[in-house]
């Protein structure tokens, strides 16, 4: 017999596969804090699957919000616009949150070699 857990497990370890484990990347994410102030923080990226990306930051971003993230990513410097999607504290007191990609990156500047 399958039970609900059983099938919560499945989908969790489809999920895990689909997605792409990254090594303490760094980016910006540059939002506007609700007063008309726009603010930048950085990010460690964990995970990039077909739908978006997984970070970790310091603060909190609000659900549904529209950012703008700005990575190195295959030897250019990009920026992307991205909706917040979740928002959860984590048990050291950092933010884990998932982005969801808008539209096409935009090529920003070369990288330094």
């Amino acid at each position: 017999m399958i039970t609900s857990l059983a099938i919560q497990r499945t989908i969790q370890e489809k999920r895990d596969a689909d997605r792409l484990r990254m090594d303490s990347t760094s980016l910006a994410i540059q939002y506007s804090d609700g007063s008309g102030v726009y603010r930048t923080m950085v990010a460690m990226l964990v995970n990039v699957d077909a739908h978006g990306l997984g970070v970790n930051t310091a603060e909190p971003l609000h659900q549904h919000s529209e950012v703008t993230i700005c990575m190195k990513w295959d030897g250019a410097l990009v920026q992307q616009r991205s909706s917040v999607r979740w928002c959860r504290p984590t048990k050291s007191g950092r933010y884990r949150i998932g982005l969801r990609l808008l539209g096409e990156p935009v090529l920003i500047g070369e990288e330094f070699k």
